[in-house]
């Protein structure tokens, strides 16, 4: 009965030991991927995006191109992330969503264009709302959250239906776009 023992084992060695070093080589291949992603993205080189290019990967490029100024093509690529099964990423995408068009918004006021700064305002706002769905103690989706609330006018406010902050039974000051000298500042 020993024999029969030591000979199953004998036989199935072999295989378990190839089966160990093949997971061993995948394990190898997919971390020399990630690395190399990694290595990419620290310099700036993600340049193709397509079907095949890691979320990850599609996310630094986003960024990088809002960092840039690009916002178009940012939020083209942001758009694309929306629907990534990572939770991280999703909330990541919609924070910076907000950025981008609170980002906007500063730009239409500093060239007098007035009439879009309530829209760009509170699609902000839904933007930085989402994220908070998603991941309620994101600490700068609620500050950029309650600062919006302070880039509109008193007609604009009062059209909006605001739900979340302090209320409206507090008084808010409503800040002059004069006022404004920039964006929050926030993680990425």
């Amino acid at each position: 009965m020993a024999i029969d023992i030591k000979r199953g084992l004998a036989l199935v060695a072999p295989f378990a030991l190839v089966a160990s070093v093949a997971g061993f080589a995948l394990s190898a291949h997919a971390l020399y991927q990630t690395q190399a992603l990694n290595a990419r993205i620290v310099q700036g080189k993600v340049e193709a995006i397509d079907d095949g290019t890691p979320p990850q990967a599609v996310y630094a490029k986003a960024f990088q191109l809002r960092s840039e100024g690009d916002l178009d093509a940012a939020l083209e690529l942001y758009h694309q992330l929306e629907q990534v099964p990572d939770h991280e990423i999703q909330v990541r995408v919609n924070y910076n969503i907000g950025n981008i068009y609170v980002t906007r918004a500063q730009i239409e006021a500093m060239f007098h264009r007035l009439k879009n700064i309530g829209t760009l305002v509170g699609i902000a706002r839904t933007q930085y709302q989402r994220a908070l769905r998603l991941d309620s103690d994101f600490f700068d989706a609620k500050y950029n959250l309650e600062y919006t609330r302070f880039l509109v006018t008193e007609r604009d406010a009062d059209q909006q239906d605001y739900k979340g902050g302090l209320g409206r039974q507090y008084e808010q000051r409503k800040v002059n776009w004069a006022e404004f000298q920039q964006i929050p500042k926030g993680l990425p």
